[in-house]
């Protein structure tokens, strides 16, 4: 019988397989024959299944590696548009401040305005009005 070659990480044969090899060579009974190339078989689905899990198992590390890389992105991105939002609404409360300060302002100069007429009118009723016409806005 020939002897098995493999390639990877398992190409050299162990002790167990060599031992299984060289039973199968030198048993002339059928029933032990039958028996060992079971058994040889067996023992090379195991090592065909544990290459398989290692290289699953390495893919897997690779691709949770490029999903952790994508997440700590979005998380970058997400805390940057965070950035973004809190300034504008920052901006927006400062944008406030001053249209209620304007507003105020505009008030104050109105109400001086009115208290300045009224007490132009009293003086004009007191001393006269000497050529001195106030006129309000709109008259």
């Amino acid at each position: 019988m020939a002897t098995p070659q493999r390639g990877g990480p398992y190409s050299q044969l162990d002790s167990l397989e060599q031992e299984i090899i060289d039973l199968i060579s030198q048993d002339d009974e059928p029933r032990n024959k039958a028996f060992l190339l079971i058994l040889y078989r067996m023992h090379q689905n195991l090592v065909k299944n544990t290459e398989a899990t290692v290289s699953t198992a390495s893919e897997v590390k690779a691709t949770n590696g490029e999903i952790i890389k994508f997440q700590n992105k979005y998380l970058e991105l997400r805390g940057g548009w965070r950035v973004i939002l809190a300034t504008i609404g920052v901006v927006a409360v400062l944008l406030g401040a001053i249209q209620g300060l304007a507003f105020y302002i505009i008030q104050r100069h109105l109400h001086d305005t009115e208290q300045l007429r009224v007490k132009i009118e009293r003086m004009q009723e007191l001393f006269g009005n000497h050529g001195l016409h106030f006129r309000a806005p709109g008259e």
